[in-house]
């Protein structure tokens, strides 16, 4: 599968598709287009769902602004796309790793931090992992639910870590019945690039803040405060 712009509006447009290329012929085949943009797409472990994401661009092929991606899910050779994600609400980045035999594992963005997501082919998305470390990119352990991943942190600008998915375990209640019990999922940080840069240097960490504009709309940001006392000059970065 290759993410491409074809056609005669390729130059003019922010439109990109999902062609599927035959590696011996070179025959290419159109599998996920229109009139949305789509990327990274990725086939479930057991080969019967397509995943990707994709955007609307309007009818000019330009409306990217403040725009984010969905989630869709179609069959193999992308027929019968259905968007699993409101991107009204939900704000997906790639890549998409494989989870289970038919899911899919996405990353949410959240109030300038992060969440990794489980996606079913039905739509139903749980949160294997939110918070700190601020999971950035995934890819699926093939055999089950775990994942590997880069996470940032206030004092790490990237470490590589392994996100094991909660396991369901049988356990006895105080009368003796068994019962399934879900435990939680769990991170281990596998590297320590970060080391050389907490040691010679001083890392100030950022304050989260919610704020009140004039007309009651909720902005949401973070400060980041010298030491020392002040005043301070203030840089502003709105993105």
């Amino acid at each position: 599968l290759v993410v491409t712009q074809r056609g005669a509006d390729a130059d003019v447009t922010v439109r990109s598709s999902v062609y599927r290329v035959d590696v011996v012929t070179g025959e290419e085949a159109l599998v996920l287009g229109g009139s949305a943009s789509f990327s990274v797409p990725i086939f479930s472990a057991d080969g019967t769902r397509l995943y990707a994401l994709g955007g609307e661009r309007g009818e000019d092929g330009l409306a990217f602004v403040a725009s984010n991606a969905a989630l869709y899910v179609a069959d193999p050779d992308g027929g019968n796309p259905i968007r699993l994600t409101d991107p009204a609400d939900v704000e997906l980045h790639g890549p998409l790793g494989r989870c289970g035999t038919d899911g899919v594992l996405a990353v949410r963005g959240l109030r300038g931090s992060a969440e990794l997501w489980r996606v079913d082919p039905d739509g139903a998305a749980t949160t294997l992992w939110s918070g700190t470390p601020t999971v950035s990119a995934v890819a699926g352990i093939p055999g089950g639910g775990d994942a590997v991943v880069t996470v940032t942190t206030t004092t790490s600008p990237s470490e590589l870590a392994v996100i094991a998915d909660g396991a369901t375990v049988t356990t006895q209640t105080a009368t003796g019945d068994e019962v399934a019990v879900r435990s939680e999922s769990a991170m281990r940080v596998l590297t320590s690039f970060g080391a050389a840069l907490q040691a010679e240097t001083t890392i100030l960490t950022p304050v989260e803040l919610t704020s009140t504009s004039p007309d009651g709309y909720r902005v949401h940001g973070w400060a980041v405060v010298p030491e020392g006392p002040g005043p301070h000059p203030v840089i502003l970065n709105i993105h």
